[in-house]
């Protein structure tokens, strides 16, 4: 059986080889025979490995930076992540686990559409409208928020 990362690792591959074939580009109609235009292969690139990652449920963020950003945007004036104790959010202790469980997204899914949209699900007890959606953080900011928040089990 191809584990996840060798599977990852060959999206990646296939996606940057695709990107290569369309970026050589060939004759447009032009009869200059113009290159074509690639704005950011990076960014290209970057959302294609995400995507991959989504679909396999594989978290490419770093957990440290992650607590970093956690501590940055002031995620504990609201959740705590060592006890159950009632805050105006619900606690994170655990929810690494609990995100699992929650609904039939994949727990990395749950996190992430939870700090980009927090009222697509409201936890019981608590109120929607109150968490604000942190739909500003890039990509690595999410990645390693998300990776941070695995990690609380």
């Amino acid at each position: 059986m191809v584990s996840r990362r060798w599977l990852f690792l060959m999206l990646v591959v296939g996606a940057v080889f695709s990107l290569g074939l369309a970026a050589c580009g060939g004759d447009n109609g032009d009869e200059g025979g113009a290159e074509p235009i690639v704005t950011d292969i990076g960014q290209t690139l970057e959302d294609a490995a995400d995507d991959a990652g989504d679909a396999l449920n594989v978290v490419t963020g770093d957990p440290d930076a992650g607590a970093v950003v956690f501590a940055e945007q002031g995620c504990a004036n609201c959740h705590s992540v060592d006890s159950d104790a009632a805050m105006a959010g619900p606690s994170l202790r655990n929810i690494g686990t609990v995100a699992e469980e929650r609904t039939e997204q994949t727990a990395a899914e749950y996190l992430r559409e939870s700090i980009t949209h927090p009222d697509a699900y409201v936890v019981e007890g608590y109120q929607s409208g109150i968490m604000p959606a942190y739909d500003g953080l890039s990509n690595e900011q999410l990645d390693n928020l998300v990776a941070y928040l695995l990690t609380l089990r």
